[in-house]
């Protein structure tokens, strides 16, 4: 595949989705990117891990300018993320951390096609993957014209500055943990 390559399957994400589950109050702390009734992620869910401190994110074209990203309090109390990141970061030859965030997607829900490819994170932080929490076999990820269905457990290495969607058409939610990276690879 051109846009998707697979690092690793089975990843073990109990201990994560357990902390999640025991940490309802996460989601939703930030809307930014949820909260546009027309946005490309629209009827989606976030809990933000890691991103530029919000203090300066006062405008919408803050989200495009160039900054270094922070933890969020979801950070400490998400702790069983930590070694996936950490793993990924050596895996990679990670000189920088960029944003963390995971994302739910409900049953029929989609992620609009989009390109990240506007926003000077994407094009800094070079390194993108998906670490499915939870998913069902009919989410679809789409990127150009390539399609997969990422299993729960996967880590994919993903290419967000081409055009992509997710269609959920499965009965289950799906919940993925997004990082970024940057490498000097």
């Amino acid at each position: 595949m051109k846009y998707f390559r697979t690092i690793h399957e089975g990843l073990d994400t109990s201990a994560i989705n357990a902390e999640l589950a025991a940490s309802p109050d996460l989601w939703d702390a930030h809307k930014d990117r949820t909260s546009a009734a027309d946005g490309v992620m629209a009827g989606t869910s976030d809990i933000w891990i890691r991103y530029f401190p919000r203090e300066t994110l006062t405008e919408p074209a803050a989200y495009l300018k160039e900054g270094r990203c922070v933890f969020y309090p979801a950070w400490f109390r998400l702790p069983s993320i930590q070694p996936v990141v950490f793993t990924l970061m050596g895996m990679f030859r990670g000189v920088e951390l960029g944003g963390c965030l995971i994302s739910r997607l409900p049953p029929g829900g989609v992620v609009k096609p989009h390109s990240d490819g506007a926003a000077w994170s994407a094009n800094f932080y070079n390194r993108k993957f998906y670490c499915i929490l939870d998913s069902n076999p009919d989410c679809l990820n789409v990127t150009e014209d390539e399609q997969i269905v990422l299993p729960p457990g996967s880590v994919t290495l993903f290419d967000n500055l081409s055009t992509h969607a997710v269609y959920n058409r499965g009965q289950t939610e799906r919940i993925n943990l997004i990082i970024t990276l940057r490498s000097e690879e």
